[in-house]
């Protein structure tokens, strides 16, 4: 499941994340999609949205 997840992701630096959080959340909550933030090559923390985890869920 983590493998299908990481393809419908949005993958961004912290740093990324810190400057634009507002658009970022709002953009992948509209697509229902993850944010992966990462360091390096390192997966850090993966965010949910409302709408993704409806979409996970299977509530539409």
């Amino acid at each position: 499941m983590l493998r299908k997840q990481l393809h419908e992701t949005y993958m961004v630096t912290i740093t990324e994340f810190l400057s634009n959080w507002e658009y970022l959340i709002k953009a992948n909550d509209k697509a229902k999609k993850t944010i992966t933030l990462k360091k390096g090559n390192e997966i850090v923390a993966v965010l949910f949205t409302s709408n993704t985890f409806r979409e996970l869920l299977g509530h539409k």
